[in-house]
């Protein structure tokens, strides 16, 4: 993993206009205390918006493994349905961040 990639990952969800404080929840293991950075992007079709997707980055220097059928809690989502099941995981190339593809968890 690149030095610079890691620092710029950790510098994207330390801005508080951009991260968010979270909890990652693996399906076994200890709960990790961490920052994501959440979007809830729209897919569209032309003019038609097909689907919203939730999703979260996390600095793999926080979340080292994460797998389908973990779980990210997002309490500083003022919502009530702040826990998302991970269905999909992406790294980036640099290995510095993972992009999770989220679902609502039952709670």
């Amino acid at each position: 993993m690149s030095d610079a990639f890691t620092r710029a990952a950790a510098a994207l969800v330390a801005d508080p206009n951009m991260g968010l404080d979270a909890v990652y929840l693996p399906a076994s293991g200890p709960s990790i205390a961490c920052r994501v950075v959440y979007s809830e992007p729209v897919e569209h079709a032309g003019s038609l918006a097909l689907a919203k997707r939730r999703m979260a980055s996390v600095p793999a220097s926080a979340v080292a493994a994460p797998a389908r059928g973990d779980q990210l809690r997002i309490p500083s989502l003022a919502r009530p349905d702040n826990l998302f099941k991970v269905e999909q995981v992406e790294t980036d190339p640099m290995r510095a961040m993972h992009d999770l593809t989220l679902s609502q968890a039952a709670s």
